[in-house]
């Protein structure tokens, strides 16, 4: 995904165009940033950009320590010290340490995001698409964005609004590939069933992510393979 920042560097206002991918040697979101200019005007205050970072700073240092720490044992001193700011600074940016988490949901489907933005890069041919669709679904569904996070909203009962969300924009997703698949003659879905396919295959991968971030296995290699042989067959054949 991308978005416009304006940066004050040496009290002068510059227009930066930010682009987050996943980077594929290390699987982690990065920002790509572009100049565009001065920003003349339209540069929002200061103030308000000092804000946005420290909104992002505590977001981060709660999503850092939901790696090793369970939700319920979590306090908004523990993020206010991770991130670097005195506690009652967190409360003048959140009313408490569940507002913190929502705002790390909001950025683990911005996460979300970025990895779905992948299915747009089609392969050259048919049988390359297909291997590249395999190996993205069981990226998506072996290391979930932000499982963390979603950990720690299922135990804090606010995951509900999350999923529908997260399915939501699967769905959106699957139903531009389709269309690009199709562009590219690689296969033919009739428009009355992409919304329907959709749907279907965001609950698959839902389901499937569901399996490998709760459970106290992980999925064999031959379920992952099973979960591609089925999203394939649905698509291609």
């Amino acid at each position: 995904m991308s978005y416009e920042v304006v940066k004050t560097i040496r009290g002068r206002d510059y227009r930066y165009m930010v682009e987050s991918y996943r980077d594929p040697q290390s699987g982690k979101v990065r920002n790509k940033w572009r100049y565009l200019g001065k920003a003349h005007g339209k540069a929002p205050p200061r103030r308000r950009i000092r804000a946005d970072e420290t909104r992002a700073k505590l977001t981060r240092a709660l999503e850092d320590l939901l790696e090793a720490t369970p939700w319920k044992d979590v306090t908004a001193h523990e993020i206010a010290v991770r991130a670097g700011v005195a506690p009652a600074t967190l409360y003048r940016y959140f009313s408490s340490r569940e507002d913190v988490l929502q705002s790390a949901a909001a950025h683990a489907n911005d996460q979300l995001d970025a990895r779905l933005a992948e299915l747009q890069h089609i392969g050259g041919d048919r049988e390359s698409e297909r291997a590249r669709l395999r190996a993205l679904l069981i990226a998506l569904v072996r290391d979930p964005p932000a499982s963390a996070v979603l950990v720690a909203l299922a135990a804090s009962g606010m995951s509900g609004s999350l999923a529908r969300d997260r399915n939501a924009r699967r769905r959106r997703a699957f139903e531009r590939y389709f269309e690009l698949i199709a562009a590219h003659g690689y296969a033919t879905i009739p428009h009355s069933e992409r919304s329907g396919l959709a749907l279907a295959l965001s609950l698959i991968v839902q389901a499937f992510s569901y399996r490998a971030v709760y459970a106290p296995e992980q999925l064999r290699d031959e379920e992952y393979a099973a979960l591609a042989n089925a999203v394939e067959r649905l698509i291609f054949v």
